[in-house]
């Protein structure tokens, strides 16, 4: 089958023609094929290149709209989370000093200063074991 054809003249440098050369020679093919299917070969690549950009702006977009509703309830819960989490700190604060005697609530802050420290250095270990809570040895593991 008769495939139309078009004319194209134009100059390139003698290091690119000489490389062209060893090419059709290798292959066993004059230039112009291997022109051409150097140049329709490098049109695919640009076309997989585009098609490539565009189905990653696809899939980016698939990603946000499906995560959107989610980060929205997973910030609203961190969020309970945290006021839960400051009222209690605070409630055991003030009961504490309610409840239990001056000479006694020295004790208590520097507990309640310990665990801060350690619920600090909790959330910022990433490798801390049921053993290590238990044993208390998760409070010195240093940050990775």
């Amino acid at each position: 089958m008769a495939v139309d054809q078009k004319r194209l003249n134009f100059r390139i440098p003698t290091i690119l023609y000489d490389k062209l050369v060893k090419v059709a020679s290798k292959r066993g093919c004059n230039l112009s094929e291997v022109v051409r299917d150097m140049l329709d070969r490098q049109l695919c690549v640009e076309s997989l290149k585009a098609d490539e950009d565009m189905i990653r702006e696809y899939i980016k977009a698939e990603i946000d709209n499906t995560l959107a509703g989610y980060m929205d309830r997973i910030i609203a819960i961190n969020v309970k989370s945290a006021i839960a989490s400051a009222s209690s700190w605070i409630l055991s604060g003030r009961t504490i000093e309610r409840f239990v005697p001056p000479h006694l609530q020295e004790e208590y802050h520097e507990a309640m200063n310990e665990s801060h420290k350690g619920a600090y250095a909790y959330i910022s270990t990433s490798d801390v074991s049921v053993n290590d809570i238990k044993d208390g040895s998760w409070i010195n593991k240093k940050k990775k």
